[in-house]
């Protein structure tokens, strides 16, 4: 299944899964969240999906303070040092580290 497949699943916007089905076990703040997919069915990228992320109370429970604060701070340095580069060098650049 393709992340949009997932998300639109999540979302409850596939015709299949009714979005009550899938988010029953979420509290509202993560399902609110995850209706913030444009009418394409496109996901936020980049910083709006962390500062998304960053917004969510029962995320940064999960996570713990400390681990949740280096997690957005990494992400925001990797997307800031891959966001002049092309796709091919991109994954060129994940490949080399995984």
């Amino acid at each position: 299944m393709s992340e949009q497949q997932s998300l639109r699943r999540i979302t409850g916007i596939d015709g299949e899964h009714g979005a009550g089905d899938v988010a029953a076990g979420l509290a509202q703040q993560e399902f609110d969240a995850a209706r913030h997919v444009d009418r394409f069915g496109h996901a936020p990228q980049g910083t709006a999906a962390l500062d998304l992320l960053e917004a969510s109370e029962p995320a940064a429970e999960w996570l713990g303070a400390d681990l949740f604060a280096a997690y957005l701070l990494f992400k925001r340095a990797e997307i800031k040092g891959l966001e002049n580069l092309d796709e091919t060098e991109i994954c060129r650049r994940y490949a080399e580290v995984y």
